[in-house]
């Protein structure tokens, strides 16, 4: 049951993850258009911005190695593969 739920726990993770990594490519593109455009000028904006991507890619991070400490200590079981296939 713990390793079941190890598993689970394990894909939900990874579609945290990938929801994280397209939530950042798309503030990045919209960054980029932005500023081509002229709508961002402001120091303070960018700043907000970059700050906002940082903690993207922390949250990003924070995921990936509640993964990995799940793999480590459940990835042995059939119950725990049935979700998170090698």
């Amino acid at each position: 049951r713990e390793a079941d739920q190890a598993g689970l726990r394990w894909s939900e993770l990874g579609e945290e993850i990938r929801r994280i990594r397209a939530d950042a490519k798309a503030l990045v593109r919209e960054m980029k258009a932005a500023r081509r455009a002229g709508l961002i000028t402001s120091r303070a904006i960018c700043a907000a911005l970059r700050d906002r991507l940082e903690s993207m890619r922390e949250e990003s991070r924070a995921a990936s190695e509640k993964r990995r400490d799940l793999a480590d200590a459940y990835g042995h079981t059939d119950a725990f593969k049935e979700h998170a296939p090698a």
